[in-house]
């Protein structure tokens, strides 16, 4: 949307109800790619009662109005109002921008998420051949090519940050869920503990919005591993992908605070 008819919108939105713009405003924002289990953890944090939003919505954040209108979207959803609350959205794809301004917000919070590429490739390209709804999806070639280029850029986020996030290894929210929400609950400030059950809302499980999987509406972390011994990758392609994985989470360690950073007592 052009930045005068957001910013005319957001002036109307604010003189009928003003309280979602005004006051303190902050942000979680969940920074990773398909198919990381992105969706289990939106609806874990969007579950907490200080935070507002599950879903992906799927736009840039290169001005404080940006900002804003997340909010205004939020209040339009009408599932949680976003007034005293952290506001959530997740970006998993390059076409949504997030400006070095914002990405340096004092008021923003950002998590990383990284899941390894023989399960997030091979997730992705599932959900091709089950939606058949993006051609790309099923194409073993441009999935990668995506993965490498989206760890790239996470990558480059975590590096240019002044502000420190939050940096999860996926498979952590399925072995060791507890201390990683412990450590989450203490970084985010929050006083009640995120917990690993969770609520389901009005998008849960619906395409474009998150996980559209049966297993996002259990309303809690399954530890059952999916079925993907279907679909072979190339050596090569998954090799090369591996090796950005783990150059990345390096990245990701130096740059960004984890659960075993964080002092245990302050837990």
């Amino acid at each position: 949307m052009k930045f005068r008819k957001k910013l005319k919108k957001l002036v109307c939105k604010s003189l009928r109800h003003p309280w979602v713009l005004w006051g303190r405003k902050d942000y979680v924002f969940i920074l990773s790619h398909m198919r990381s289990r992105s969706t289990l953890l939106s609806h874990i944090l969007g579950s907490h009662p200080r935070i507002c939003g599950y879903a992906e919505m799927h736009q840039s954040y290169e001005t404080p109005v940006d900002l804003l209108w997340l909010r205004h979207q939020l209040q339009q959803r009408g599932e949680k109002s976003p007034v005293g609350r952290f506001a959530l959205d997740k970006m998993l794809h390059d076409a949504q921008i997030l400006s070095p301004s914002i990405c340096d917000h004092p008021h923003i919070k950002k998590i990383f998420l990284l899941r390894p590429p023989a399960e997030a490739v091979k997730s992705i390209i599932h959900m091709g051949h089950t939606l058949k709804n993006v051609a790309w999806h099923t194409d073993p070639v441009a999935v990668f090519s995506y993965y490498n280029q989206r760890l790239q850029t996470l990558g480059n986020y975590a590096k240019r940050t002044k502000i420190p996030g939050f940096f999860i290894e996926s498979g952590d929210m399925i072995q060791r869920p507890g201390r990683l929400l412990d450590a989450l609950s203490a970084w985010l400030d929050l006083e009640a503990k995120l917990q690993s059950t969770y609520s389901t809302f009005r998008y849960t499980g619906q395409e474009k919005h998150g996980d559209p999987s049966a297993n996002i509406k259990a309303g809690k972390i399954l530890s059952q591993k999916s079925d993907y011994t279907t679909i072979v990758l190339d050596e090569n392609l998954l090799s090369a992908a591996h090796e950005n994985y783990l150059s990345t989470c390096e990245t990701m360690q130096r740059h960004c605070v984890t659960a075993d950073s964080l002092p245990f007592q302050h837990v």
